[in-house]
């Protein structure tokens, strides 16, 4: 698992599973567009630098296949989603049933 998305991002670009769009991009017609287009034919992560009306980078398919999943949570993710699970449940406050 990675310390930080710029760590995911990086193996992402060494990988070649990264395209970065600099062209400037309407955030609510082609963004998504573009995003759904590459969602369909099973693309690359995408990394849209310049994106009207906002200062931040907008990043999109992070997790759009079977191997960039393994690349991010390694190569059990169900487990770490299981895990995770556990640990949000022994969190919860109990229910009145588990109490009696």
């Amino acid at each position: 698992m990675h310390p930080n998305l710029r760590s995911f991002l990086d193996l992402l670009r060494r990988e070649n599973d990264l395209v970065t769009i600099e062209a400037e991009v309407d955030p609510y017609l082609e963004l998504a567009e573009v995003h759904r287009r590459v969602i369909e034919h099973g693309g690359p992560a995408l990394l849209f630098t310049r994106v009207k009306g906002s200062a931040f980078p907008v990043v999109t398919n992070l997790f759009g296949t079977a191997k960039r999943i393994e690349l991010a949570f390694g190569s059990r993710p169900e487990a770490f989603v299981k895990e995770l699970v556990s640990v949000a449940e022994a969190l919860l406050p109990p229910q009145r049933s588990e109490l009696w």
